[in-house]
């Protein structure tokens, strides 16, 4: 079918497949059907994992190793300004609008693991504050502005916001040839598949994703609307989407509970030191007045 195909395209275009520029690649399949394949078409073999547009293709999850080349590209992008020269409010913008924007493309494609996330954390954080221990703990930075953040991207989130564009294609692109392909494997309803031992990385990951929707949204329907209002002629339902999963994560009323409750001055420290977003190790404690505490701004 594939062979025929290509033979349909050169016929009418003119242009013909160089079989030995040309390589395949093959998983799953016996030793067999592999020597029948490659004697059909005469491609060359290739191995995985490979790079289509950068992004590694394998036919198992992806190694640590396979992310090198992103990792690699952002450390050279950081490498290239010198700290010395950029106030912090630069280098924020920096990292906002060069830096997410090379992650974009990687994780509106692939699941990102957390550890890969975390090291990408780590080379941001030292290139803002160029030190080993920040005052600031890294999540601050990915908090809204509203909320006593700076308006940054949380990569853990917006991986999941880029990715569930892919369940909107296969619930309402049911004439392209993969999403038939996925209906034929798995199902014609996305709402009803489950995962098995054998499915691949991205489908688990899209089948965690649908299900926290679920959960979120309340049922199946509501979040298949959602969908629908996201990415149907929305250019802005990507950022509609990292605020829904955003704020699923639930907004804690500690505030009023704490500030409007009799409490002691101890007690009121010990909750800061365990509670606080702001601080990222131990350090110096002021200790204030009762009536000074209670017109602070809550960490929180």
């Amino acid at each position: 079918m594939m062979t025929g195909c290509l033979q349909m395209f050169a016929d009418m275009s003119g242009l013909t497949v160089s079989a030995p520029k040309s390589n395949i690649y093959l998983a799953g399949i016996s030793d067999g059907r592999r020597h029948e394949i490659l004697q059909l078409t005469g491609f060359i073999e290739g191995s995985l994992p490979f790079r289509d547009l950068g992004i590694p293709l394998a036919a198992a999850k992806l190694r640590r190793s396979d992310f090198r080349d992103l990792i690699d590209c952002i450390s050279n992008k950081l490498s290239r300004w010198p700290k010395c020269t950029l106030s912090y409010a630069g280098k924020i913008e920096l990292i906002r609008s060069v830096l997410q924007g090379m992650e974009c493309f990687w994780l509106s494609i692939i699941p990102i693991p957390c550890y890969i996330i975390d090291k990408i954390y780590t080379m941001c954080r030292k290139f803002v504050w160029n030190c080993a221990h920040p005052p600031i703990v890294w999540s601050t930075y990915y908090k809204d502005k509203s909320d006593g953040g700076l308006g940054l991207k949380d990569l853990r989130v917006w991986n999941k916001a880029l990715l569930v564009r892919s369940l909107w294609n296969i619930q309402s692109k049911k004439d392209t040839l993969w999403v038939k392909w996925i209906s034929c494997r798995y199902g014609s309803s996305i709402w009803g598949w489950t995962t098995r031992k054998d499915d691949s990385n991205l489908f688990k990951k899209l089948i965690l994703i649908r299900d926290e929707m679920v959960r979120i949204a309340g049922s199946s329907f509501v979040a298949q609307n959602l969908l629908e209002k996201w990415f149907n002629s929305n250019k802005a339902g990507v950022n509609e989407a990292y605020r829904f999963f955003q704020s699923g994560a639930g907004i804690w009323p500690w505030k009023p509970l704490i500030l409007e409750t009799v409490y002691t001055t101890k007690a009121w420290l010990h909750f800061m030191a365990l509670c606080s977003s702001q601080t990222s190790y131990p350090g110096p404690t002021t200790i204030y007045s009762r009536q000074a505490m209670r017109t602070l701004p809550h960490p929180l």
